[in-house]
């Protein structure tokens, strides 16, 4: 590789080149003109191939390219030729329109990146390639949030040895770099980073790769015919289904793929690249049974060495075209350890108390990723890259916050019946049951552990569902076992009718015969049932098969037609079996069986994490927030415990309810707001507790960053611990100040802020407006009289009252106010914030003076913490003459 200097330089040349307003004035030629080494698209791919190459793979992730071909093709899969240009067709329908689009795109990356909007990029609608590319080389190389590695396998490489439960496709390009950036700065720049990263993925990917099983059934036999012949598979022949398919495994390149047909391996192949949205992969058509125990029907899954072994060892040796490396791999090697992770095997009840402003909620988000991730991957990442982490882990829905207040209740937390609008007018409402954030993540979490034997569709769902179509469309047409078509109709019985039919050369119905032929729901569930004893697929249902199953012969076309129906309808769920809606239904219709727990569930500590996050949990009323649920937190009672417990829903009394283990709660509690010794005892006894108090050390550590004074620094912390042990002495320990109210002091002047806007009224809202215990929190106490009771140097010698307090006193004599001495009253004093406080007018030195007279200090220690105060307030070029 180019030395780091060299690529610097490249960098410059480049920019020199194409400064981002010669972008702005970019032209469709400019940008794509293949007999122009100054291009755009040149340079970028060609030009800069050091500075993280992009090349290979299809020309369409540039969005247009100019074509070298003149071969005539139709639009398909998304893509346009025409005579000059290819392009996406998602950019437009010319070439024209394509790049304008593209054009603009590229313009909004190119901003994002000069303003370190990272996050922008991506939901920018280009080729991650591209628009990552020309985002790092136009970032702001003082202050780089992008490094020169932009496929996207070798990113997540990385990453996943940080956050080992993420998901490629999910994770974001722009946590990646931030996250992996902050742990290897030490390399240096960017450009050291991507070197060092990409030669250790390098090395990494050099080692045995990984074998999965993709299974195509559902494809259709043409389609499964002409996908498992072809010696090379290209992302043209591959349907947004089987994409959608793909790109949910982690794949990367040179891992091997088993074709699965059913029971049967039909082709053997090796990925051969990953380009952006794209498969591609070398394949050897087969056909031996895979020997799987349990044969995946929508998901690629992983094989284990074993499983991978015996398919490998099958594959006849004159039908290799090509794979010998798949017969050449020594059987002796083992797979290569997956990354092992710490994380609870055993739920957490956890609550964070303590005084406000110690951090409870800025420490539930590191305890969340914690409880995720486990504490040694969490233990050296700023809190900026928690906070990123934070967001992703929301985002994916592993983490949910909540606050409590008094109002919140079941129906917020749990379900409660919400109105909807029924028309547009608004006029027209109805009620539905609506899940509650605890019910949302915990069903969520209990996903992650449903065995595969609770993954199929119940027959009852995917009937209704499919009944639910035909009643929509009205009727369908489809081919009967003959190759004759039928008319699909619902009957009022919620069976389903075919009717034999006709269809003119545009493929509409003709004529429709009288005679129908009845598919009861009884029946087909039970050949939905017998589907194992004859092969699953309808071409292996012959009459005598159903004959066998029913012992009668009658409605066998019904039968065969709508059973091929239902496995159509199943197979296309299943892909999308993922969603946030299909998982929480099989898990909620697991929960309703009798027997769920250890039956249909399994968690282990490598099980997806899920944290609930309570802020200001004593606040809410929790039995009117949780009911007889909260028996439900314990962890010998949760979902496959011993002494699992599912209890039905106050609105849906018809279900189950149970929360799983690998759903954590995390609580935190302002002590200040409510004490502990109040708090509903069912709910103290299952959360353990963490005191989070006061510490002054972080107040010192992160006003280093920021403060270089010194002598402020100290102060902000003497004063800091001063006035929480007088509050102690006063009132009590859950009342102290929290190090937070002072982390963003940068001056005097800010303390001076932070004291009139935030700590005075803090304090009253504490006394309940007892000056006299105010006053002495603050160092300016004073006697019934009104006058001062510390003596020495906090005094102004000529008038005997404080120099410069926080709060100053003046007596009400009930003379001078009411105009006579009246019985009922007595003097009073009025106390009010010093009213120079609230102006920016007054003196550095007064304000040093006032908040060095909050301290007990001699005189001599006084003036000399005064006198360097003063200086270090100066101008450092003053100081030094």
């Amino acid at each position: 590789m180019t030395e780091p200097n060299n690529l610097q330089q490249l960098w410059s040349d480049f920019l020199l080149a194409w400064p981002p307003e010669r972008v702005r004035d970019m032209t469709l030629e400019d940008y794509t003109n293949i007999e122009k080494k100054d291009a755009f698209i040149y340079w970028i791919e060609s030009k800069l191939d050091k500075l993280g190459g992009i090349g290979g793979g299809s020309a369409f992730k540039f969005g247009i390219y100019h074509r070298e071909d003149t071969e005539k093709k139709k639009p398909s899969s998304g893509h346009i030729w025409g005579d000059t240009y290819a392009w996406l067709s998602r950019f437009g329908q010319t070439p024209e329109e394509a790049f304008a689009t593209i054009h603009e795109l590229l313009m909004e990356v190119i901003q994002s990146a000069q303003t370190g909007n990272f996050e922008r990029i991506d939901e920018i609608d280009l080729a991650p390639v591209l628009k990552w590319k020309v985002a790092f080389l136009y970032q702001d190389r003082n202050n780089p949030g992008v490094f020169p590695i932009f496929k996207k396998e070798a990113l997540f490489h990385h990453y996943q040895n940080i956050d080992p439960t993420a998901k490629r496709r999910a994770t974001p390009h722009s946590l990646m770099y931030a996250t992996l950036l902050e742990r290897d700065d030490k390399l240096g720049g960017p450009i050291d980073v991507a070197k060092t990263l990409w030669a250790q993925w390098k090395q990494d990917k050099s080692k045995e790769p990984r074998a999965w099983a993709l299974p195509v059934g559902w494809l259709g036999e043409q389609s499964v015919e002409d996908l498992c012949s072809k010696e090379r598979v290209e992302p043209d022949d591959i349907d947004d289904f089987l994409e959608t398919v793909l790109s949910g495994a982690d794949l990367a390149e040179g891992d091997y793929i088993a074709v699965l047909v059913n029971e049967n391996v039909r082709a053997v192949g090796k990925l051969l690249n990953l380009g952006p949205g794209e498969f591609a992969w070398q394949q050897t058509p087969v056909n031996f049974p895979s020997g799987l125990l349990v044969n995946p029907t929508s998901e690629v899954t992983e094989l284990t060495a074993a499983e991978w072994q015996n398919i490998r060892t099958q594959i006849p040796k004159a039908e290799s075209k090509g794979l010998d490396s798949l017969k050449k791999e020594s059987s002796s090697k083992k797979p290569s350890p997956t990354t092992s992770y710490a994380v609870p095997s055993n739920p957490q009840n956890i609550i964070l108390y303590g005084p406000p402003g110690t951090g409870k909620t800025y420490s539930s988000k590191r305890r969340a990723l914690e409880l995720i991730l486990g504490a040694s991957v969490i233990a050296d990442k700023s809190d900026d890259a928690i906070q990123k982490l934070f967001a992703q882990k929301t985002t994916e829905g592993q983490i949910e916050f909540v606050t409590f207040h008094q109002a919140y209740g079941y129906e917020e937390f749990i379900e409660g019946l919400r109105p909807v609008l029924e028309d547009a007018d608004g006029t027209q409402v109805h009620y539905e049951i609506h899940a509650g954030v605890f019910k949302r993540i915990a069903l969520r979490a209990a996903a992650e552990g449903l065995g595969a034997s609770a993954e199929t569709l119940d027959f009852d769902e995917l009937w209704q569902r499919l009944v639910d179509e035909l009643r929509e469309s009205g009727e369908r047409i489809a081919k009967g076992p003959s190759g004759k078509n039928y008319v699909l109709r619902p009957s009022i019985h919620g069976n389903i009718a075919t009717l034999q039919c006709t269809l003119d050369d545009e493929g509409n119905i003709s004529s429709v015969t009288e005679k129908r032929q009845l598919a009861s729901k009884k029946f087909s569930k039970l050949l939905w049932e017998q589907r194992h004893s004859f092969g699953v697929l309808p071409e292996n249902l012959t009459s005598q098969k159903a004959l066998d199953i029913f012992h009668v012969g009658n409605h066998y076309t019904a039968l065969w037609i709508v059973y091929n129906q239902l496995l159509a309808l199943s197979r296309t769920t299943n892909l999308h079996k993922d969603s946030l809606l299909e998982k929480t239904t099989r898990v909620q219709q697991a929960l309703n069986k009798p027997t769920a727990g250890r039956a249909t569930f399994n968690f282990s500590a490598q099980t997806r994490q899920y944290v609930l996050i309570i802020d200001e949990i004593n606040r809410g009323n929790i039995s009117k927030i949780l009911g007889e649920l909260i028996t439900l937190l314990d962890p010998d009672k949760r979902l496959g415990a011993n002494n699992e417990l599912k209890l039905p829903l106050s609105y849906s009394p018809a279900h189950r309810f149970a929360v799983p283990p690998n759903l954590h709660v995390l609580g935190t509690m302002n002590t200040a707001d409510r004490s502990i010794a109040l708090m509903d005892v069912a709910l103290r006894r299952r959360f353990t507790f963490e005191e989070l108090m006061p510490n002054a050390d972080v107040i010192r550590e992160q006003l280093r960053k920021n403060v270089p004074q010194p002598a402020l620094i100290e102060l902000v912390v003497d004063i800091f611990n001063m006035i929480n042990y007088r509050i102690r002495f006063l009132y009590d320990r859950d009342h102290q100040l929290g190090h937070s109210y002072f982390l963003d002091v940068d001056n005097i002047d800010s303390l001076r802020t932070l004291f009139v806007n935030r700590i005075i009224p803090l304090l009253q809202e504490y006394f309940y407006g007892s000056w006299d215990k105010i006053c002495m929190v603050l160092g300016c106490p004073y006697d019934e009289s009104g006058a001062p009771r510390r003596t020495g140097h906090v005094l102004d010698s000529g008038t005997n009252k404080y120099a410069a307090p926080l709060v100053v006193a003046s007596k009400f004599e009930e003379v001078n106010i009411l105009g006579f001495d009246h019985d009922g009253y007595d003097d009073r004093i009025d106390f009010t914030v010093r009213p120079s406080l609230h102006s920016r007018q007054i003196t550095h030195e007064e304000l040093i003076r006032t908040f060095l007279n909050i301290l007990e200090s001699k005189s001599d220690e006084f003036q000399t913490r005064f006198d360097i105060l003063c200086s270090e307030q100066l101008d450092p070029q003053e100081v030094g003459a």
